[in-house]
């Protein structure tokens, strides 16, 4: 399952306006497993906040073809949403064109678990402007089902 959303670059952000994340099975238990770390530190620890790692990152993009932009724009939330177009990082073009994707360039990426939710971050290459994505959908057990088989 292949997921898409924006980021919260604003209109003076130099690219990486959404994120893709590749929703596999090893990514799921990563999330479960940060999850109950995360959930083990807020009952021992009063004061803390956020588990953030380095290790899960996403791919973000600076432009996507016009007709994901259309869909994007016709969703009724800026969460996160499958994507229902093919996705390939391979097939990235160097300059927009409006018909293929154009790979963003980040550094810093961290995903972050707390008990609000999961989200990951990034700096945009040479500069000092940090993207957040919305926090990642809870899966529905049959979801869950279909990716892992158990």
């Amino acid at each position: 399952m292949i997921l898409i959303c924006r980021t919260s670059a604003d209109e003076h952000a130099v690219g990486c306006d959404y994120a893709i994340a590749e929703v596999s099975v090893d990514l799921l238990l990563r999330i479960a497993e940060l999850v109950k770390h995360a959930a083990a530190a807020d009952a021992e620890i009063p004061a803390f906040n956020t588990l953030s790692c380095w290790d899960v990152s996403l791919d973000y993009l600076d432009d996507v073809p016009v007709e994901w932009e259309e869909w994007l724009a016709a969703q009724e939330h800026d969460g996160w949403a499958e994507l229902p177009f093919p996705y390939d990082c391979n097939s990235s073009s160097d300059e927009p064109d409006g018909l293929h994707i154009r790979l963003g360039r980040t550094e810093c990426d961290q995903m972050h678990v707390s008990n609000h939710g999961v989200f990951w971050s990034a700096l945009i290459k040479y500069t000092s402007q940090r993207i957040e994505t919305p926090n990642f959908p809870k899966l529905s057990p049959l979801e869950k089902l279909a990716l892992t088989g158990e």
